[in-house]
């Protein structure tokens, strides 16, 4: 790990931040091991077991910065094409966290790169739907572009 520090947050941070210093050198699979190592640091929900207001805001303050490296991590991770354990796991996690668009569109990305364009087309609808049925709010833009692009790769394939 970088640096020198040994509290799991500043670890988990340095971490992060070299992993996206690589990334931005083109060092994917380098960037991906690296986040895999931050997130290693976490055992279970920051803060469990403490209760109250104050705790409660730590404990988001704390859960975000690993919720962005895990997308990160799947986004790597879909990028080079290792799909699998990257579809097992976001499958998990739009169970958990329904309404989260970031999750799902990670998961018909990866579907696609996978292969499994009519999973990923499905995938999609069934966020749609969600939205749409539960807050009534279309699918935001990071979602649509994705399925505009996986539309139009499947249209080009039917030519």
């Amino acid at each position: 790990m970088p640096g020198t520090a040994t509290v799991d947050v500043t670890v988990f941070r340095q971490t992060t931040a070299a992993a996206r210093g690589v990334r931005e050198q083109g060092e994917i699979a380098e960037a991906s091991r690296l986040l895999r190592g931050a997130l290693a640091l976490w055992r279970g929900r920051a803060l469990d077991g403490l209760s109250g207001a104050f705790f409660e805001g730590r404990r988001a303050w704390l859960e975000q910065p690993r919720a962005s490296a895990m997308e990160e991590r799947w986004a790597l991770d879909i990028e080079q094409g290792d799909c699998g354990e990257v579809i097992a796991e976001l499958t998990l996690a739009t169970a958990a966290e329904p309404c989260r668009e970031r999750l799902w569109e990670l998961l018909t990305w990866a579907f696609d790169r996978d292969g499994r364009r009519g999973e990923a087309l499905s995938a999609y609808r069934r966020i749609a739907r969600l939205l749409d049925d539960d807050l009534g709010l279309e699918p935001g833009p990071g979602l649509r572009k994705m399925y505009a692009r996986i539309r139009t790769a499947a249209d080009a394939s039917l030519v």
